[in-house]
């Protein structure tokens, strides 16, 4: 089985993300991590350009139905986006810190991505992240009847997710919904 990685859009993710790799890479036969053009840069407020980053992502996944999600933040909606066109269909997702609140300042329909979303899903929030508290989500994830979703609360007020240990629990928790 394989995962692909998504981080969110600073290029101060791509430490994480590749620490999100090596924390979960025993759990399967391939980990790929995306890395964003923006990132080359190196500018400190750079914006991810979500339709190369999504063209990229199928390209990468190239049909995989046995592929595995993870993401963090606007690598969610890169997902959601590719998802939602129906160009890909992993066969499970898992989503950190999903950036509600910053999709709606950048004129992102992420209400729209979301709708009737079926894909399952471990969405991890924090209770109060900035992005989108945890209860709110799941308000919105009702509202737009999202199915195949568990939400995991993380106690927290910021949009930072470091602990692997938690990462991890929650990957092997998404690919137990998929068994």
């Amino acid at each position: 089985m394989e995962i692909v990685l998504l981080a969110g859009n600073s290029v101060k993710n791509k430490i994480w993300i590749e620490a999100v790799e090596k924390t979960v890479q025993s759990l399967f036969d391939q980990t790929q991590i995306l890395y964003y053009e923006h990132w080359k840069l190196e500018q400190k407020d750079a914006l991810i350009d979500i339709k190369k980053e999504t063209e990229k992502l199928v390209k990468l996944i190239n049909k995989n139905q046995r592929v595995y999600i993870f993401a963090k933040s606007v690598g969610c909606l890169v997902a959601l986006t590719a998802i939602r066109d129906q160009k890909i269909m992993p066969k499970g997702c898992c989503f950190v810190g999903l950036p509600v609140n910053w999709s709606r300042a950048n004129n992102i329909p992420i209400v729209h991505l979301l709708e009737k979303y079926s894909v399952p899903t471990i969405f991890l929030q924090k209770t109060q992240d900035p992005a989108i508290g945890c209860k709110e989500l799941k308000v919105l994830l009702k509202e737009q009847e999202v199915k195949n979703d568990s939400v995991i609360e993380v106690p927290g007020n910021n949009h930072e997710y470091d602990d692997m240990q938690q990462i991890y629990k929650a990957i092997e928790q998404m690919m137990q919904i998929n068994d």
